[in-house]
């Protein structure tokens, strides 16, 4: 079998009905073993909790069965524990890490101001005359030339 198991081969194989092809599809293929299995737990718990409350309704108590399930969900409980730690861990090491680049680029920008800034200045240091004065000053140097020509 190449495609997926349909639903109703899968609800068929939850019933009881293991057909030999549908048994090697769940050997090969982790997402039809993976539904099989959620459904037989989900007919198991729901098995558990129609016991305990037909125990109750008889005043009666099965507490072997319901703690099975209780056990089991302390297991998806600690799982999920975990989780919210990493998840906490990866916050607590990525918050600073990102503040710290952030400002990193901010030091770098201003950097690159400053930069632009000292050549601007450096430019207008650097000149014989200031820029009003400019004009004049090419009046003065054309004189020269133009003595030379008389």
């Amino acid at each position: 079998m190449s495609a997926h198991l349909s639903s109703e081969q899968i609800s068929r194989w939850t019933a009881g009905d293991h057909a030999p092809e549908a048994y090697r599809h769940i050997q090969e293929c982790a997402q039809c073993a993976a539904e099989v299995a959620r459904l037989e737990n989900l007919f198991e718990e729901f098995g558990y909790s129609v016991s305990r409350w037909s125990a109750l309704q008889r005043g009666a108590d099965t507490p072997g069965r319901w703690m099975r399930l209780e056990s089991r969900r302390g297991v998806y409980s600690g799982m999920l524990r975990w989780k919210l730690v990493a998840a906490a861990l990866v916050i607590a090491f990525a918050v600073p890490l990102w503040i710290n680049l952030k400002e990193h680029r901010s030091q770098i920008e201003a950097m690159d101001m400053d930069a632009r800034l000292l050549e601007e200045v450096n430019a207008s240091i650097s000149r014989s005359a200031p820029a009003s004065m400019e004009p004049l000053m090419q009046l003065i140097a054309c004189e020269p030339d133009a003595a030379a020509k008389y």
